[in-house]
């Protein structure tokens, strides 16, 4: 089995089909990735730099969408890139299945050069998503009721010239997409430097932008490591960046607050 965009073909009898719908990722569009989107809202993915080889544990919680623990190496919006890729083009199919690809058509999905930089970089990122573990507390659920998900169950990474890399998802991850999904177009996603800007879309993804972010909860959310001064002026540069690149149709933004317009 390779790592490619499921074409939807199916000649399961329909008691097998609905066997495999209850193991399977939902079905997701061309350009769209559905995803969680309390994983949206939290530092869970930072903007940070240099988390690598940071060890994490840590609870975030979110009004009206739960709480969440992490526990592992420090993850950034690479990190969310590479999770997003494999959701998007596993989407429908059954978390179980081993998949075998070349480390290269990984990263062409993800939108990076082949180089033994980036190889040895998506080798690093396997490895931290592999250790990630993450509890979910709905609201109002109490710690007895936390879903408990690991992200992969199997992988096999060789950093050998020519070799084959496979993984199969872990099926506790599937409780990650119950309930209400955000909608994130990954094409649009891709034009954006990971960062800030993706994060700003991913979160704004994650709300209808009915009322104004504050600044202050922006600036917690994202991991950042800048004072909230100097964040403000990089989410002004981020926004016109999501602007552009039709993101979002327009903003305002002063040093308290941003107001989007989708």
């Amino acid at each position: 089995m390779s790592l490619s965009r499921p074409k939807y073909q199916s000649f399961e009898s329909l008691s097998e089909a609905n066997f495999y719908a209850d193991k399977s990722l939902p079905k997701m569009g061309a350009t769209t990735v559905r995803f969680a989107p309390l994983l949206l809202e939290v530092p869970l993915f930072s903007i940070a730099r240099n988390v690598g080889g940071v060890k994490v544990d840590a609870t975030w919680s979110k009004a009206g969408r739960g709480s969440i623990r992490y526990r592992g190496p420090g993850l950034s919006q690479s990190h969310q890139t590479l999770l997003l890729t494999l959701v998007h083009v596993r989407s429908g199919q059954p978390v179980g299945n081993i998949v075998e690809f070349y480390p290269h058509e990984l990263l062409a999905l993800m939108g990076w050069s082949t180089n033994s930089r980036n190889t040895q970089r998506l080798h690093e990122m396997l490895d931290d998503l592999f250790e990630a573990r993450i509890d979910i507390w709905s609201v109002n659920e109490n710690e007895s009721d936390a879903l408990s998900v690991r992200l992969f169950a199997e992988k096999k990474t060789p950093l050998v010239n020519g070799a084959k890399w496979s993984l199969s998802m872990s099926e506790t991850v599937l409780g990650l997409f119950r309930g209400h999904l955000s909608q994130i177009n990954v094409r649009k996603r891709a034009e954006l430097t990971e960062g800030l800007a993706t994060f700003l879309y991913g979160y704004f993804c994650a709300n209808d932008g009915k009322v104004p972010f504050k600044m202050e909860v922006l600036h917690q959310a994202s991991g950042s490591q800048t004072r909230l001064g100097a964040f403000v002026g990089k989410v002004k540069e981020a926004l016109a960046t999501l602007k552009l690149h039709g993101c979002i149709a327009d903003y305002r933004a002063d040093s308290k607050q941003v107001r989007i317009v989708r």
